[in-house]
């Protein structure tokens, strides 16, 4: 397998990025994947990049100190809606807010998140299809799921999907899990004093497809911690470390050698000079 390009982004990361740069945002989004955190990160950052005081380029980005962000954040920004029901969606639900967008927004736009969509009713369904079927400039939806497979038909054809990579390995804490998180340290602890010699030890200590997929699990477990300051930059370590972890997972997911897939994931450490220390500290608190 050749050496592959870091600077490469994820599909859905270049896609986001390209529609909040050249202003081309639809009416409804539908996000999707199987990690609850991820689809949650992705779609705050989102809506934080379009009101965002300090995006200065329009990009996949937020300063997350402005008082628009931080406002987000709590959940509190006056033109963000979300509607947030553990078992159902009812038409009740969807009524209330049709009235709360029915009010001009106070700035741009006003945006609206329905959260696990596949628990809508049929009658809810029905009312919001209307809103989705005539939409307003000043209003952006955004749907999401854990389970595209449950989702309403009717509700997918109305909304560009994102689809979020697949990241959830079912690991359970045994033995294995931890002696797998032990060389996984010693190896970050040897590559910030020895590049070269890390990929000899790793390449000794992990060569089977479960402890290898373990391996990149704890990476991108790590690298979470950071996942709501990840912006669209090509020179943020952070952002490329993961879009790396997470292209080989994907890649070992395909039928890739694992071992090939680990090989060169170093590699590209390596070549790249990937600063591996702020990992150290992460784990001294752990």
């Amino acid at each position: 397998m050749e050496t592959r390009k870091i600077e490469k982004t994820n599909v859905y990361l270049k896609y986001i990025n390209t529609i909040l740069k050249e202003n081309k945002l639809s009416h409804a989004y539908l996000f999707s994947g199987s990690n609850e955190n991820m689809i949650n990160n992705n779609i705050l950052m989102f809506v934080k990049s379009l009101f965002c005081i300090n995006n200065k380029n329009r990009e996949y980005y937020c300063c997350d100190k402005c008082d628009k962000c931080l406002q987000i954040n709590k959940n509190n920004y006056i033109d963000f809606y979300i509607v947030d029901e553990e078992k159902s969606i009812k038409k009740e639900d969807i009524l209330n807010l049709k009235e709360e967008l029915n009010i001009k927004p106070i700035y741009s736009k006003k945006i609206y998140w329905i959260k696990n969509i596949e628990n809508i009713t049929s009658q809810a369904a029905n009312s919001l299809l209307k809103t989705l079927e005539e939409p307003e400039d000043n209003i952006v939806a955004i749907l999401s799921t854990k389970n595209i497979n449950s989702v309403l038909d009717t509700i997918i054809s109305r909304c560009q999907i994102i689809k979020l990579p697949n990241t959830e390995e079912k690991i359970v804490e045994n033995d294995k899990y931890c002696e797998i998180k032990k060389y996984t340290l010693e190896f970050i602890e040897k590559y910030v004093n020895n590049k070269n010699l890390s990929l000899i030890y790793l390449a000794d200590k992990i060569s089977q497809k479960d402890d290898i997929l373990i391996f990149f699990n704890e990476m991108l477990n790590i690298q979470r911690i950071n996942i709501e300051k990840i912006v669209y930059d090509n020179n943020n370590e952070i952002i490329r470390l993961y879009d790396m972890t997470l292209e080989s997972i994907q890649d070992i997911q395909n039928n890739t050698s694992p071992v090939l897939v680990l090989e060169s994931y170093i590699i590209n450490l390596i070549l790249n000079n990937i600063n591996l220390e702020w990992i150290i500290k992460y784990y001294d608190k752990r």
